[in-house]
């Protein structure tokens, strides 16, 4: 065990070296042009293009017969979109690396209850996004390195002005199956550079025990998922929570005007909100322009309708397909998010010429609360659900004093094995003697858009 530890170490250290270079590199492109951005993105769509053909069985026979060494940004829309049923039920052919067959990568993460690697380079997450439905992502040692890169390129700008040694608590997952646990990892596993001091309170934790860490810790920058956020900025105005935080940013999630209101009336603050998605790209507000700025040096985001045809500039569609120009392990190729977003490509005020988004749907999760006061956060909940493999989409709806699990199934099942589980996160939290009905369904109900609501409060 201590020779897997000391080598955990040494690769991570070796890696945060490696993002800190990739790091330096991508902030110069903030204020790259856009004809050299577009310059930039031709060249490496076609490299993406070129690897996926010679190395995936899977896009050589869905791009047989595309010029590679001609194809153009305005060409993509010639290619079929890739959905996330059409991914994982061709994993195994779809992948550059035949080690990681989806057998393989579902026993790594099935026992990752702390950080580690697949074959000393690889880096494992799993998603359900906005639709309920399990996927799994491979991110190779470069590629990581860009991701995080890319996760953190404006956040740094942000917290220039605040003295050195303060403390930023965040509030995400705590498992790195899911990528804010991976990433949180990442960052606060080794000693920081700075003297800042990270506090990483898994959103899943009871309200009354990260309230008191908070108080303890009295912290600066609070970072988490809206609704959590919400709960605390409540927990504030009600006097039970006693910090000052002079920055707040939230992701995952929809940040709506409820949101916004709780955290000016509680700290007299705005909220720095950001998109981001398992699948390799995040987008940040810059503090002057409208909208969050794409990293269009690394991705390529089409907005589209109900059909799949590009929108005009400016104009919501009703999803978006992703390129991941630096992914070539796992390629995403046109990839299927539904998330409804609108794109502008002029030029920032704050003369950033990546494009931004002005405006976005996408989920809106939420917290569970209960007569006795007990509030459990969807991450808990979700993070159950990303550890069951052979669950294909799940819903989970509240009850007067437990849950609903609906799941559509493959394989064996473990019925008893989820009940179990979730009845312990529903005690631990505040529940006495929980309800737990786990229930198999040939469908889910879906919203009228086609997302699955995949966490039912009582109130809907």
């Amino acid at each position: 065990m201590s020779n897997q530890t000391d080598l955990y170490t040494d690769l991570l250290g070796r890696q945060r070296t490696d993002y800190a270079k990739t790091m330096m590199l991508g902030a110069r492109s903030i204020r790259w042009p856009q004809d050299r951005l577009a310059a930039h993105r031709q060249s490496k769509l076609r490299d993406l293009l070129s690897s996926a053909v010679s190395k995936s069985d899977f896009y050589r026979k869905r791009f047989d017969g595309i010029d590679v060494s001609s194809f153009t940004e305005a060409d993509l829309p010639t290619l079929p979109t890739l959905t996330k049923s059409d991914m994982m039920d061709n994993f195994d052919d779809l992948v550059t690396d035949k080690r990681l067959t989806l057998a393989a990568m579902n026993k790594h993460l099935e026992h990752l209850d702390t950080d580690n690697y697949l074959f000393d380079r690889y880096r494992l997450v799993s998603t359900s996004g906005s639709t309920g439905a399990r996927a799994l992502l491979a991110y190779d040692w470069e590629e990581w390195c860009t991701f995080a890169a890319i996760a953190t390129r404006w956040q740094s700008r942000e917290v220039k002005e605040l003295p050195p040694g303060h403390v930023t608590a965040s509030f995400f997952a705590a498992n790195p199956r899911h990528v804010s646990g991976a990433l949180n990892s990442f960052f606060h596993n080794l000693p920081s550079d700075s003297g800042q001091t990270f506090l990483h309170l898994p959103a899943s934790m009871p309200l009354v025990e990260i309230v008191g860490r908070l108080n303890e810790a009295d912290p600066l920058v609070l970072s988490g998922y809206p609704s959590l956020v919400l709960l605390l900025a409540r927990e504030a105005l009600a006097g039970r929570l006693s910090i000052r935080p002079r920055l707040i940013s939230t992701c995952g999630e929809q940040c709506g005007p409820d949101v916004l209101s709780a955290v000016h009336e509680a700290w007299g603050l705005g909220v720095y909100d950001y998109w981001g998605c398992t699948e390799g790209v995040y987008a940040f507000p810059c503090g002057v322009g409208s909208g969050m700025h794409i990293p269009d040096d690394s991705v390529v985001l089409e907005v589209v309708d109900a059909n799949g045809n590009p929108v005009p500039d400016g104009t919501q569609g009703e999803k978006i397909l992703l390129t991941v120009l630096y992914c070539k392990t796992q390629p995403l190729i046109r990839y299927e998010i539904s998330d409804r977003m609108t794109i502008t490509r002029e030029v920032c005020e704050c003369g950033c010429a990546h494009s931004r988004i002005t405006n976005i749907s996408g989920r809106s999760t939420t917290s569970f609360t209960y007569p006795n006061g007990t509030a459990i956060h969807w991450l808990g909940m979700m993070g159950i659900m990303l550890a069951t493999d052979w669950v294909s989409e799940s819903q989970v709806r509240q009850t007067s004093n437990g849950v609903e699990v609906r799941v559509t199934t493959r394989g064996l099942k473990d019925y008893d094995g989820l009940r179990s589980r979730f009845y312990t996160l529903l005690q631990k939290s505040g529940l006495t003697d929980p309800e737990v009905i786990v229930s198999e369904v040939s469908s889910l109900d879906r919203l009228w858009s086609g997302k699955l609501q995949q966490f039912v409060p009582l109130a809907s």
